[in-house]
């Protein structure tokens, strides 16, 4: 019986046992390997079965141990970090790594603070290198790739920001409050170039090439993603996205009239196979269910403008589950928001691609659109920002959103999907008392009695964006009733505070002589026998002096600290 499931259902076998393989052998080289053998021999003839198992361990080898630089990150005194197209690599300075090298070596993957085990996510160690060669052509692209960014900042007197992330993936230039923006609106999208780009850059072949055959267009636009890749820096999703795209136009052209569901789910299915910690990456999974709910619609008969907000619906929808579970925001007016957007975007491409070739015609329409694009985003989050969501959801709720999802997706009904966003409404429940997440380079805590939620936040942009939304989203609000929020060189646009001119309840910042019983001091060492209080409890980082009142977060963090007049309702 389970045989004949199987065979019925052959592609989502595939998929299922290479999401199982990858969670039991992910880390494990050789075992990766086997099991992907295993996999493979249980769908595959004998002679089929030699030559994908060359392929699949060839593949698996190289992408275990050879990382590709695409640019340096980050220069440090002994080690620089590089963007590499296994992620973020850090690398001895005698190494002396250059864009376009190819890197064989032994890495070691180190996970971001408070994130365990094997699949969390990351960055690579570069221990030693077996064997390293420039690839001239590639180093040549992206050669040009970093010159053309810094050239349309510059010969724009720093007018183009923009641009460079939507055509280049180059962030470096990107202003933090125009991300805080789009992260408001849910358009957070639109600025990782991955699949959202290449879908406007088809568009783009489709439109300007409308006096061609579909089949003509079809080609052109394999071709324009495949020159896309490298101009775009090697990024790993728009490779994953672009491959996809273009295999799936292939099949059309060849008149391979397959299952587009079954073909992407076959190619995420290889991917997971071959490379099993992109289970752990984030970017993967909301691309792989995006484009996997929106290949379960049926498009036939329908317009343009009704197929895109379907599109917007359905890709929203099966994102929303992952997007709250690991970020805890949303916003379902993101739907509208990117039909408004994606056209500016199509024309910052169109225009971006003009530059290229013609950079003093096309410089004063780029800046055009650059102004159109941040007063357009501006105007959303003004708009939109009202339906913005701040809110986790636990474990449990995620499992069965996904499989409701699951479900609607074999259905002839898939706009039943936007019932996850039902979601939203469910209360979140925090009991009273002082709460500090993990704390890396910055500094945070949340205090919470009866309905009064009150704040504090300073440090990095990053930490501010990837840790402490995620940690203020299982309170599930946005406007706390005090706060003290600094950003390093950007402002908070997403919190809000409702006493400007008021102070902490209970608890001092940096004021150990204060009369409150709760003192957090940002700095470490500040607390000594000197200035002690024993009526007093203290919260620091790190403190050489040691008490029963004081606390260090440096190993207890994330911690919940309950206090005693809470304790004694």
């Amino acid at each position: 019986m389970l045989l004949h499931i199987v065979r019925r259902h052959k592609i989502e076998a595939f998929f299922f046992m290479s999401v199982i393989s990858a969670v039991l052998t992910a880390g494990y080289i050789y075992a990766q390997i086997a099991a992907a053998l295993v996999v493979l021999a249980f769908f595959l003839s004998r002679r089929m079965l030699a030559v994908m198992s060359l392929l699949i361990i060839s593949l698996t080898l190289f992408i275990h141990f050879t990382a590709l630089v695409t640019a340096e990150k980050n220069p440090g005194s002994e080690r620089t970090t590089y963007e590499t197209t296994r992620g973020t690599v850090l690398a001895d300075n005698t190494y002396a790594l250059k864009a376009g090298e190819a890197v064989i070596g032994s890495y070691t993957k180190v996970p971001y603070r408070g994130r365990t085990g094997r699949l969390a996510p990351g960055y690579l160690v570069l221990d030693k290198v077996y064997f390293r060669t420039e690839i001239p052509f590639v180093s040549w692209i992206l050669e040009k790739r970093q010159n053309l960014s810094d050239r349309m900042y510059q010969h724009s007197a720093g007018r183009l920001r923009i641009v460079q992330a939507l055509l280049l993936g180059d962030k470096s230039y990107l202003d933090g409050r125009v991300q805080d923006v789009y992260l408001l609106t849910g358009l957070s999208h639109l600025l990782a170039v991955s699949g959202t780009h290449v879908g406007v850059i088809t568009l783009i072949c489709f439109s300007l090439l409308f006096f061609l055959p579909w089949k003509v267009r079809m080609l052109a636009a394999c071709f324009a993603l495949a020159a896309f890749v490298p101009l775009a820096g090697f990024k790993v999703t728009v490779m994953r996205a672009a491959v996809t795209a273009i295999t799936a136009m292939t099949a059309w052209m060849l008149d391979c009239r397959t299952d587009l569901r079954k073909l992407v789910l076959f190619l995420w299915g290889f991917f997971i196979l071959i490379a099993p910690s992109l289970l752990g990456n984030i970017s993967f999974l909301l691309s792989f269910t995006a484009v996997y709910g929106i290949t379960s619609l049926q498009f036939r008969g329908i317009g343009w403008l009704e197929g895109t907000i379907k599109v917007g619906i359905v890709a929203t929808a099966f994102t929303m589950p992952l997007s709250m579970y690991i970020f805890g925001t949303f916003n379902p007016a993101s739907i509208f928001s990117t039909i408004v957007m994606v056209p500016v975007v199509y024309l910052q491409l169109i225009a971006g691609f003009m530059y290229i070739l013609f950079p003093s015609v096309s410089l004063e329409p780029l800046v055009m659109l650059e102004k159109l694009n941040i007063c357009t985003s501006d105007l959303m989050a003004s708009a939109t920002g009202v339906f913005f969501v701040l809110k986790h959801i636990g474990l449990h709720l995620f499992i069965f959103l996904t499989l409701f999802l699951a479900i609607v997706s074999r259905t002839k009904h898939v706009l039943l999907s936007a019932a996850v966003f039902l979601a939203v409404f469910i209360p979140v429940k925090m009991e009273d008392g002082l709460y500090f997440p993990e704390l890396g380079r910055y500094r945070a805590f949340i205090y919470k009695e009866g309905d009064r939620i009150e704040a504090f936040y300073s440090g990095m942009r990053s930490n501010y964006l990837y840790s402490f939304i995620p940690f203020a989203a299982r309170f599930g609000v946005t406007d706390f009733d005090y706060a003290e929020i600094e950003v390093y060189g950007n402002e908070n646009i997403i919190f809000r505070n409702l006493e400007p001119s008021g102070s902490f309840s209970r608890i001092c910042v940096n004021n150990p002589e204060c009369l409150k019983p709760l003192i957090y001091m940002t700095r470490s060492n500040t607390i000594t026998k000197s200035n002690i209080n024993t009526d007093k409890f203290y919260f620091v980082y790190k403190n050489k002096f040691e008490a029963e009142n004081i606390t260090e977060l440096y190993d207890s963090a994330p911690l919940y600290y309950k206090p005693e007049w809470i304790r004694e309702r």
